[in-house]
């Protein structure tokens, strides 16, 4: 019984940190931030669902939602990776994997949709 009790921990502990600890080496940017380092050999990678990413374009992404990270991360340049999300916890799972397949993610940007808009994100990032 005490081993349940334990393996039942470890298993929650290893859900919370996939989901909820930040991910290290990842920063979060603004989108000036992220406009200016697009000079260099970065590429967005939009992991918001396709509904969201198609409402709120963003020109030079890379759209690849993140339930089909798993299936489609080879398809993505091999460039230093900002991410575009609408949650942590979205961030957090797709770092995490992209990091695991060695794949170079440096910083990442929540937008929602009323925040895209309003600082002028969408088709000028």
């Amino acid at each position: 019984m005490i081993y349940l009790v334990a393996l039942g921990l470890m298993a929650a502990t290893y859900f919370v940190y996939q989901r909820y600890m930040p991910v290290r080496g990842v920063k979060q940017m603004t989108p000036q931030e992220v406009a200016a380092s697009r000079e260099e050999n970065v590429q967005l990678l939009d992991i918001r669902d396709y509904q969201t990413s198609n409402r709120d374009f963003i020109i030079d992404a890379h759209c690849l939602p993140l339930p089909y990270l798993k299936r489609h991360y080879h398809e993505i340049p091999n460039k230093r990776i900002i991410l575009i999300g609408t949650d942590l916890v979205e961030k957090n799972l797709a770092a995490r994997f992209l990091k695991g397949k060695g794949i170079e993610v440096t910083g990442y940007c929540l937008c929602l949709s009323n925040d895209c808009k309003e600082e002028g994100y969408s088709y000028e990032i």
